[in-house]
């Protein structure tokens, strides 16, 4: 679904831009997408007709269009520059597409060859008779669900609990120890929140509401923990970065405190955004470039004990027959 609402908000902002009225580009916008999301356009691109806003209108369909999403359309609308928060985020759409398509790119063909492998290894034995057809299944099954299953559970517990939950806080918190991993997690929990607020705080978003979202978006309840103090210290009115914890990394904390000095908050949590967007992805396209060889070092590992192992039956075969 994300890559169908990156291409319509694309679309949507280019309409817009060029001063295309906006039930037009409603609709060139819906035809980008599909299936559920396509409707909920539509749906929209009707409300608006009938009066309502635009911001409105998406607000009746949450699944199909985020929090985040709503509240700089409604930015958008408010300040007068729709396009510019539209362009914003397609911005934001656009990073994680990338970040989605590297990683997919990267372990299809690993995971694909760990598939076959499975069925092909302990394929002499069944040919042989040397184990049967459940011993077989087995087989090809064991290694697979060591793999499979538990990206399930985690998939499930990520997507299916709450992401304040004690199920969730233990996944998160497991996540950021993973060496190498960990490292690229943090980095794009970091990046979520920095660039979750700039576009809002871009957008003419309150500064309150921008943390507020912002602390709701990394990703990771663990790295919204170090900073989702930082609303209600400004509330109270000291500064955001107040309300950091001390595992908020330095180097960022630094430069947001010099951004609330300055003035010039928006444009130093762009850098800071950017930054941390690189560093993730270099990380993740590094495990994307070494998951593979270690994936198929165990399959040849693999490999080599199976054809020890029939080795060995066939001489204790052959030592039978001829004593």
């Amino acid at each position: 679904m994300a890559n169908n609402q990156l291409q319509a908000y694309h679309n949507l902002y280019l309409m817009l831009e060029a001063g295309v009225p906006i039930l037009r580009s409603l609709e060139m916008a819906g035809k980008a997408t599909r299936g559920r999301l396509r409707r909920a356009w539509q749906d929209v691109r009707q409300a608006v007709l009938e009066g309502e806003g635009l911001a409105e209108a998406m607000r009746k369909h949450p699944k199909e269009f985020a929090p985040l999403d709503v509240a700089i359309v409604e930015a958008g609308e408010v300040s007068g520059d729709l396009p510019g928060s539209l362009k914003r985020l397609e911005r934001w759409y656009n990073f994680f597409a990338s970040l989605k398509k590297t990683v997919t790119a990267e372990m299809a063909l690993p995971v694909l060859v760990l598939i076959v492998a499975a069925l092909v290894i302990p394929f002499p034995n069944w040919f042989l008779g040397k184990i049967s057809d459940l011993g077989y299944l087995l087989r090809v099954l064991m290694p697979l669900a060591a793999l499979f299953v538990p990206v399930a559970a985690i998939w499930c517990i990520v997507h299916g609990t709450n992401k304040g939950g004690p199920l969730r806080i233990i996944v998160d918190w497991t996540a950021l120890k993973i060496p190498v991993l960990g490292r690229a997690i943090k980095q794009l929990a970091i990046s979520r929140y920095l660039r979750a607020f700039h576009t809002l705080f871009k957008a003419g978003v309150p500064v309150i509401r921008c943390a507020q979202m912002s602390a709701q978006l990394t990703g990771n309840a663990i790295v919204s923990g170090w900073v989702k103090q930082a609303a209600e210290t400004a509330r109270v009115g000291y500064p955001l970065s107040e309300g950091f914890t001390r595992e908020f990394p330095k180097e960022y904390l630094e430069a947001w405190q010099v951004g609330e000095e300055s003035g010039k908050l928006a444009e130093v949590t762009e850098r800071l955004a950017g930054q941390a967007e690189a560093k993730s992805l270099w990380m993740m396209e590094q495990i994307g470039k070494w998951t593979p060889k270690v994936i198929y070092a165990i399959i040849c590992l693999w490999m080599i004990s199976n054809i020890f192992k029939m080795a060995t039956g066939a001489y204790s075969d052959v030592v039978r027959v001829i004593r």
